[in-house]
């Protein structure tokens, strides 16, 4: 555990969801089919390109410069792009340090994940939840977020490995790795491997969904 500061940031209330991504790529990966569904088996390469034309789209200058799966990141860009590690921490616990939404326990209330790994004894034997939900099912956190835990799991810019520097202002990982960072786990996932402060390796080339940020108050 350590302290870090970011700078201003705006964040997506909402993981991207089939529709928005189908309207700006043309195309839909998910296994899961739903306009207001979360959009899932998109790789981190294509999730920078979609952060680029959505910003194209919408007049902001593109965060990325992408070359087949190669990605350099302009941080002065003010188009939309994916949060470091440490900006979807931050943002997930909302001002506190909380492990879950609601303090240190998951409730099936709280998240669609898998049920059958609830800490709960009397929902344990409740049938598991095999799919996706529309976004905004639950309860946002306190800064109007929703379904930062389960769901899909989310796609950070931070290579996966650890803490490689002391810097506290505005981390954005190690330099190189094999794996990128997801965060807040999927449908089928423990609770333990959702906390706010857990992070997941994940292979680029594979499927996640993700939310998008932008720049503010350069």
């Amino acid at each position: 555990a350590h302290t870090v500061s970011v700078r201003d940031f705006i964040m997506g209330t909402t993981e991207v969801t089939q529709g928005q991504y189908e309207k700006v790529v043309g195309s839909n990966p998910s296994r899961f089919k739903g306009a207001n569904l979360p959009v899932e088996g998109v790789s981190w390469v294509e999730a920078c390109i979609y952060c680029n034309r959505l910003s194209m789209l919408e007049g902001y200058t593109p965060a990325y410069v992408i070359i087949g799966d190669e990605v350099t990141w302009d941080q002065a860009a003010d188009g939309y792009r994916l949060p470091t590690d440490a900006e979807w921490e931050y943002a997930c616990k909302a001002g506190k340090n909380d492990l879950y939404p609601n303090g240190y326990i998951l409730a099936p209330a709280d998240a669609n994940y898998g049920e059958r790994h609830c800490h709960n004894p009397e929902e344990k034997n409740k049938k598991k939840r095999i799919y996706t939900l529309p976004v905004a099912s639950f309860a946002p956190n306190a800064w109007g977020l929703y379904d930062l835990f389960g769901n899909v799991s989310e796609w950070c810019w931070d290579w996966y490995g650890p803490y490689v520097d002391n810097r506290d202002y505005n981390p954005t990982g190690p330099k190189t790795g094999q794996y990128r960072v997801t965060r807040g786990g999927d449908w089928t996932s423990r609770p333990e491997t959702m906390k706010s402060v857990n992070r997941n390796p994940q292979y680029p080339s594979k499927g996640s969904g993700f939310r998008v940020v932008r720049n503010c108050g350069n």
